[in-house]
């Protein structure tokens, strides 16, 4: 889980700088539901790789 806050600080960090929002033509406020979607399936993506870890971890240790 700590791996899980990591990586959530650094992909915040990415898709609100300037650079990454102009190369991926998101500047303007009417272009936000791409990378809110995105960071979205990232975290639910996390949430449960983190629970089958834990799960096949549980089994096999």
């Amino acid at each position: 889980m700590t791996l899980v806050g990591y990586d959530q600080g650094m992909f915040s960090g990415v898709v609100i700088t300037q650079d990454f929002l102009e190369s991926h033509d998101l500047v303007g406020s009417t272009k936000t539901t791409a990378p809110s979607t995105v960071t979205a399936v990232y975290e639910i993506g996390c949430f449960l790789g983190a629970i089958i870890a834990c799960t096949v971890g549980e089994h096999l240790g």
